[in-house]
């Protein structure tokens, strides 16, 4: 085991608890100095006992200085841990911050219709008052306009609450777009990371095929060259249909294509073992040597053209190249027993498609494996006897090491899982909040239309109101009398027919018989039902416009309910059915709802 020399001056022994006061001790004492970073520099140092930077990369080496990493490795965890945290904090206030949006404009809803229903119900009892009567007054005049500027502030209020709700929803629905985006991105992103996956794992199967040569398991050369005819005669054979099947399908095809890609792979492999036949290596280190080689050629081409004309495609083939190159630096390692091949349990294997870790050999008693968690010791710890801050330590070295401690496929397909699960993660991210967004959107559109509703009952109240306030009081109006048509003696055909009197109505006979079929809750209209209303508004509204009042029924259904939005339309195209009344009638027996 190696030692390190010390500083020649005296020096702290640091620990996690005099390091942090040396620290907070020096930078509280200059802390309204106006002296330059090289004057704090040297206090730093001349207080710590070091007098150059060589003594500080000694320090670093000690078993004290590997400690004081591991501390600062340790906080930097605790303040990414923290950051984390406030940004996930940030985000539920923001959607708290939302949702106490929409209850509050849910609040001023509610409140609004309060003030409509006791609006309706003043309304109702001046009604019922006026109809008692016997000439009209001051009294019911004043009681009028108090009605209507109750109406007027409802109305505003309404229209308030329409503009906020309509900003909101315009508000979400940008917010929508851009996380829209964000998905597309992302699916790009995926086919991105796809196609790059699928070319690395082209490279690591051509790997794999070289890792499976039956002269790694110290057969014979004569087996070595029969094994190389056999496969030069199936890679010619596979070579012949893949070109054959790519000039029938798509003359055309690009080199960056799967087929592509698949022949020149098999070309080089094929290009390899007839080589291998011209000049018959030795032994299997030989034949990795050889190998090894050609694939620093295709690689170094490879450099040269991407330098020249870069592009993904280009990218993605280098990295598999040094791949395979890793992979067969590792065979060599192994030949020369200067690495050991070790499985997931640890154990020395000599198969690299059971092996997990190449390691040094003197470095094994240094590898330790708790549950699913690998670690690597230093020099210093006692692989037998680990504390937790100890077993901490080593895990953060595996976490650096295990690039180079891996075997390549290995450590290849942890790398393209990690890459998927972040891909994932970001991914269900902006589904969560997509989601989010569309129920708020429907909840505020569902408050639209109970507005809407609402608007739409004050406005028709108050047009109401106002038509009636100028006009005599129901007991009050004369009856129209039939004309009486003496007879003479012209003939029947030169006597025109008197036109029929239109039957008793009113702007509120017509729409109680309108909401009868279309009712805003339970229970819904029947067929007996609707055939009965049918026949009243049939007397009702003029011969001409029938066919638009049949065509209105032929959209009630027995037994359904409309939605609010169908419902609230089908009743304004209604009322354009209603006569134009000059003094409407009322009834006693009126009542009035906000819907």
């Amino acid at each position: 085991m190696p030692t390190h020399r010390s500083p020649t001056v005296n020096t702290l022994n640091f620990t996690s608890n005099n390091f942090e006061h040396l620290f907070a001790t020096v930078e509280k004492s200059h802390k309204s100095s106006k002296k330059t970073d090289a004057y704090f520099s040297t206090q730093f140092l001349n207080r710590f006992g070091f007098q150059n930077p060589l003594q500080i990369v000694e320090f670093l080496k000690s078993p004290e200085g590997k400690t004081t990493l591991a501390l600062i490795s340790q906080e930097l965890m605790k303040i990414e841990e923290l950051n984390q945290l406030k940004a996930e904090q940030y985000r539920e206030e923001l959607l708290n911050l939302q949702r106490q949006l929409i209850f509050l404009l849910m609040g001023l809803i509610a409140k609004d219709k309060a003030l409509a229903k006791q609006a309706s119900e003043i309304m109702q009892q001046q009604i019922e008052q006026k109809l008692k009567e016997t000439k009209p007054s001051e009294q019911t005049k004043s009681g009028q306009k108090s009605l209507v500027d109750v109406l007027d502030a409802n109305i505003k209020a309404y229209s308030e609450t329409l503009n906020a709700l309509d900003k909101k929803l315009s508000e979400l629905g940008q917010k929508l777009a851009e996380i829209d985006e964000q998905l597309i991105l992302l699916e790009h992103e995926a086919l991105l990371m796809n196609e790059k996956h699928a070319h690395l794992n082209e490279h690591l199967e051509q790997l794999n095929a070289y890792l499976q040569l039956p002269i790694l398991n110290n057969q014979p050369m004569d087996d070595y060259i029969a094994h190389t005819n056999q496969q030069i005669d199936s890679i010619t054979t596979q070579l012949s249909a893949l070109q054959e099947q790519n000039n029938d399908h798509s003359p055309t095809q690009p080199e960056q294509s799967a087929t592509h890609r698949k022949i020149k792979m098999l070309e080089h492999r094929l290009a390899f073992h007839h080589a291998q036949l011209k000049q018959p290596p030795q032994c299997a280190e030989h034949v990795f040597e050889s190998l090894l080689e050609h694939v620093r050629e295709q690689l170094n081409e490879c450099q040269h053209l991407h330098e020249s004309q870069p592009s993904a495609h280009l990218s993605h083939e280098l990295e598999g190249l040094k791949l395979q190159e890793q992979g067969l630096i590792h065979v060599l390692q192994v030949l020369r027993k200067e690495k050991m091949l070790l499985n997931a349990e640890l154990e020395e294997v000599n198969d690299f498609s059971q092996a997990h870790f190449i390691i040094d050999p003197a470095c094994k008693p240094r590898f330790q494996k708790r549950g699913n968690c690998y670690a690597i010791c230093t020099e210093e710890m006692d692989p037998d006897n680990l504390n937790e801050e100890s077993w901490l330590q080593a895990q953060l070295n595996y976490d650096k090491l295990k690039h180079e401690v891996q075997v390549v496929p290995v450590h290849h397909h942890e790398c393209m899982k990690y890459d998927v699960e972040k891909h994932n993660e970001r991914k269900q991210h902006y589904k969560n909040l997509r989601k989010d967004f569309i129920e708020q959107i429907q909840d505020i559109k569902a408050s639209k239309v109970q507005v809407l509703q609402a608007l739409s009952s004050n406005k028709a109240q108050k047009a109401l109101l106002t038509q009636t306030r100028e006009n005599t009081p129901l007991s009050m109006s004369p009856k129209p009398k039939a004309v009486q048509i003496e007879k003479d003696n012209l003939s029947s055909e030169f006597c025109p027919k008197p036109k029929p009197t239109p039957p008793h109505c009113s702007y509120s006979f017509m729409m109680r018989n309108l909401e009868r079929l279309v009712p805003a809750k339970a229970p819904a209209p029947l067929e007996e039902d609707i055939h009965k209303v049918t026949r009243v508004l049939e007397r009702v509204v003029p011969e001409e416009r029938q066919d638009e009042l049949h065509k209105l029924i032929d959209e009630v259904h027995p037994g359904e309910i409309m939605s609010p939005d169908v419902r609230l339309g089908w009743l304004h195209r209604a009322k354009n059915l209603i006569p134009d009344l000059k003094e409407p009638e009322l009834e006693s027996t009126l009542t009035y709802k906000l819907k």
